[in-house]
């Protein structure tokens, strides 16, 4: 169910507003603050990509959207620029000479999972930033404690946890899931 949805325009000052608008919708969608805020910056990179990258003078139209599920939260950026080709995650930081990469690395290192589309007339740039929703559980802080260590060995009887992506990738689309 969609919860949030702007069109808005995407000059620096229009996609600051937007980038709260949706920290706003996250938080009263249940979302907890440390994910809240992690979303909060991977949205703002993903925004912050439409000025810099989608078009030639800097300006020009971007939707966003909120779209909740029952155990996730994803949030979809949406420019008309004129790519036709989505770009890579990339899985490592990149190097200080590469031209772009770093906003994009970002997102996919603070959200669960990262999908990056062509829009649908076949040009524009979107991205899908999902986190999902269980209880975050913090173990609690031991006070006085300089340090501890611990030596933990698998036990034998451990077993790998494979996941399988029920949604059948698309061409064009990148996904990364962290």
């Amino acid at each position: 169910m969609r919860i949030f949805h702007l069109r808005t325009d995407s000059r620096p000052e229009s996609l600051s507003k937007v980038r709260r608008q949706v920290r706003r919708a996250l938080a009263g969608a249940g979302m907890g603050l440390e994910a809240t805020r992690d979303m909060e910056v991977a949205v703002g990179e993903a925004l912050s990509n439409t000025y810099r990258h989608a078009y030639t003078r800097g300006v020009g139209p971007v939707s966003v959207d909120v779209i909740a599920t029952p155990d996730a939260l994803t949030v979809v950026v949406a420019d008309e620029g004129p790519a036709t080709v989505a770009p890579a995650i990339p899985l490592e930081v990149p190097s200080p000479g590469d031209a772009g990469g770093l906003g994009l690395y970002v997102v996919g290192r603070l959200a669960e999972e990262v999908e990056i589309g062509v829009g649908p007339a076949g040009h524009g740039i979107t991205v899908w930033i999902t986190t999902h929703l269980r209880a975050r559980v913090e173990a609690p802080r031991a006070t006085g404690l300089d340090t501890v260590a611990a030596d933990v060995k698998p036990s034998s009887d451990a077993v790998a946890d494979e996941t399988t992506d029920p949604k059948p990738e698309s061409p064009g689309t990148q996904k990364a899931s962290f």
